[in-house]
């Protein structure tokens, strides 16, 4: 999708790397941060091994624990779940765009505000500092 001549970052990076998934930005995410499999383990509520196989895509994630992992980590729950979704239609052979969306309003703003409340992190105060 093309708005004012902006290309959307998730279509800018397929174009580079070819399609996201949910281990990459996961792990994209841990590296950011600058996180321990442990500790992201850890906060996540699985094993370290656990971590390992969905970072390496060795286990795909349901929708609803990618939901679960991004609202531990205070991102966007829609997009994860998306992620997630689209790995198991591409497992399955069908190149599918989905796009998920929560029809209740109750859980849209609870997981908004997960995500506002995220606590700064090394690599969110570099930004902020920088910016």
């Amino acid at each position: 999708m093309t708005t004012k001549g902006y290309v959307e970052a998730t279509e800018f990076l397929e174009s580079l790397i070819g399609p996201l998934t949910f281990a990459m930005a996961l792990r994209s995410f841990r590296k950011c941060e600058e996180i321990s499999q442990v500790d992201f383990a850890r906060k996540l509520g699985i094993s370290r091994s656990q971590l390992c196989d969905i970072e390496k895509e060795r286990n795909l994630v349901s929708p609803a624990m990618a939901g679960q992992y991004a609202a531990a980590i205070g991102e966007d729950v829609e997009f994860f779940m998306k992620l997630a979704i689209q790995d198991a239609l591409r497992r399955d052979g069908l190149n599918c765009s989905v796009k998920v969306e929560f029809l209740d309003k109750a859980r849209k703003s609870k997981a908004t505000a997960a995500k506002q409340a995220r606590r700064p992190t090394p690599a969110r105060e570099r930004l902020a500092a920088a910016g």
